[in-house]
């Protein structure tokens, strides 16, 4: 559970990152590859190392090593559901544009909107 839960949210914070990467392409690629070898790949293997230790979900893992750590628990635990509803904003713009090309009339295929200037 606590690596299935792991993996899920290093793939989410990847991903989102690649989606960025056409616009701060040149800018944002060399510290984040620091960023990623120096912070996000020790911790995904603190985790996924924890979690295999105690055998214990991601709250009660660190509950399990000190009691004060809770909290890191929770505060992943949120994160994951944040980053869930923007990842589920973005597939749903993703099918509704797939579901939309398979209309006759496309609705990006014309400006004829009375909002429109010109």
């Amino acid at each position: 559970m606590f690596s299935t839960l792991s993996s899920n949210c290093s793939y989410q914070l990847l991903s989102s990152l690649f989606l960025n990467f056409p616009f701060l392409l040149r800018a944002f690629f060399i510290p984040y590859l620091i960023f990623l070898f120096t912070c996000g790949i020790p911790v995904f293997l603190l985790e996924t190392a924890l979690g295999q230790y105690t055998s214990q979900g991601g709250v009660t893992a660190w509950r399990k090593i000190c009691p004060i750590f809770e909290g890191i628990g929770y505060a992943s635990q949120m994160i994951v559901v944040l980053l869930n509803i923007y990842y589920i904003i973005v597939l749903a713009w993703a099918l509704f544009y797939l579901f939309s090309s398979f209309t006759v009339d496309l609705p990006w295929g014309s400006c004829h909107h009375e909002w429109n200037t010109g």
